[in-house]
């Protein structure tokens, strides 16, 4: 698996990053942080629908952030202690 950079031109590999490690679990939890724009409480429903038809998908929680200021670290530390995987939907 490759780290990719998404605020590059032509997406580039993150030299700097630690290598992933595989996920030892055979079911696996999903975050999902929702910016709340309506366009991302769109998106974030239909991907917890089709993430909950995948047999190894244990569970899919979903957190809501602000668009326009950092997440707190309280959030952040939630969600990492909690998934395996996350998704962050800025929308709109």
């Amino acid at each position: 698996m490759r780290l990719l950079d998404p605020r590059a031109e032509e997406y580039r590999r993150l030299d700097g990053a630690d290598p992933l490690k595989p996920v030892e679990a055979v079911e696996l939890n999903v975050g999902i942080l929702n910016s709340r724009w309506e366009s991302m409480t769109r998106i974030a429903a239909l991907v917890d629908e089709r993430l909950r038809r995948l047999s190894f998908i244990r569970d899919v929680r979903h957190w809501k952030i602000k668009h326009s200021e950092p997440t707190p670290q309280e959030v952040i530390d939630q969600v990492v202690g909690y998934s395996h995987f996350a998704v962050l939907g800025l929308g709109n």
